[in-house]
C-alpha cells in the first residue's frame, strides 16, 4: 500500500512539473519567435521607403547591396531578400551560408554574398533583357564574377508574394522558392512606390533549427503547427515537406500533418489536437 502511494504521489510531482515545464516552454518559444523573427517587420517597413524602390538601372540598385547585406547578417532566419518591380524586374541577394547554395549557383571558392539580376525591359550595357544575371561577392561586397546570364521564365509579378502583397507587412502560407527545392515562407509588403514590392524569403528549415533547442529529453516531441495542423517546423526537417509525383509526372509538395511525422505520440494525439491553447493528457 505505501509503495502503491508513493509511486501515486511521485507520479502526480513528476507531472505537476512536467506541465509547468512546457507552460514556460511555450511562454519562451513565444518571445524567442518574436525576437528572432520581430525584426523582419522592422526590415521590410525600412525598405518600404528605401530610395531603391526608384532606381532602375544596376548600379543605382546594387549600391544598396550594404542595405540587402546588413538585414540578412542581422536575422540568420532570412534567406533572401528581393524586390520586383511593376515591370517585371527583379533585384535580390542571398549570403552564401549552405552548401546547397554552394552548390545551386556554382559558387566561387572566395565569394560569400550574391545578388540576382533581371532586365525584361531597357536594356543595360552588359546585361541582356529577359536573362537572370548571378553576381558573386565577396564579403567586402567587391564583385568577384557574374555569369553570362540564363534565359528565364522568371517573372516575380506571377509570384505568392508578390500578388498577395498588401500595404500591411504579412507572410505568405509555405510554398516551393523558385528553381530552389526549399519550402518556406515569404515576408512581403507592397512599398511607396506603385507596383514595387519587397520580400523577405524564410526558410523552414531555420524555424526547425530554432524549435530544436526545446527538445529536453532525446522522446520529447516539439512541433509548430498552424491552424489545419500542418507542420511548420519540426526537429527532422525531412519529414516537414512531403513530395508526391502524380500520374502526369508532375511533382506536388505540401506540408506533413501531425500523423505523416512517423511519431507514434504525434499520431495518437493528432486525433483530438485542436489550434488552441490547451493541455492535453493521454495514455
Amino acid at each position: 500500500m505505501l509503495s502503491w502511494q508513493s509511486f501515486n504521489k511521485t507520479s502526480d510531482i513528476m507531472l505537476a512539473s512536467a506541465d509547468e515545464l512546457y507552460d514556460r516552454i511555450t511562454q519562451e518559444l513565444i518571445l524567442d519567435f518574436k525576437a528572432t523573427y520581430g525584426s523582419i517587420r522592422g526590415g521590410l517597413h525600412q525598405f518600404r521607403l528605401s530610395p531603391l524602390i526608384h532606381a532602375d538601372t544596376f548600379a543605382e540598385r546594387t549600391s544598396y547591396l550594404t542595405n540587402f547585406k546588413a538585414i540578412i547578417d542581422a536575422d540568420p532566419s532570412l534567406y533572401s531578400v528581393g524586390l520586383g518591380y511593376a515591370n517585371g524586374d527583379y533585384f535580390g541577394a542571398h549570403k552564401i551560408n549552405t552548401e546547397f547554395k554552394r552548390e545551386k549557383y556554382q559558387v566561387p571558392a572566395e565569394s560569400s554574398f550574391i545578388a540576382l539580376y533581371l532586365k525584361v525591359s531597357d536594356p543595360e550595357e552588359n546585361f541582356e533583357t529577359g536573362k537572370l544575371y548571378t553576381i558573386y561577392y565577396d564579403d567586402e561586397l567587391n564583385e568577384i564574377s557574374r555569369n553570362s546570364g540564363i534565359t528565364t521564365q522568371f517573372d516575380p509579378r506571377t509570384r505568392p508574394w508578390y500578388q498577395q502583397a498588401t500595404d500591411t507587412p504579412h507572410a505568405t502560407k509555405p510554398y516551393l522558392f523558385y528553381d530552389s527545392g526549399l519550402v518556406g515562407l515569404t515576408a512581403m509588403s507592397r512599398t511607396a512606390a506603385p507596383g514595387v514590392v519587397v520580400m523577405f524569403d524564410i526558410s523552414l528549415e531555420n524555424l526547425s533549427h530554432t524549435i530544436s533547442k526545446y527538445q529536453l529529453t532525446p522522446n520529447s516531441e516539439v512541433v509548430l503547427i498552424n491552424a489545419e495542423g500542418e507542420t511548420f517546423a519540426y526537429k527532422n526537417q525531412s519529414k516537414v515537406v512531403i513530395s508526391n509525383t502524380d500520374s502526369s509526372t508532375q511533382q506536388t509538395i505540401k506540408l506533413a500533418n501531425l500523423s505523416q511525422l512517423g511519431s507514434d505520440v504525434l499520431t495518437h494525439i493528432s486525433k483530438s489536437i485542436e489550434a488552441k491553447e490547451q493541455k492535453l493528457d493521454f495514455e
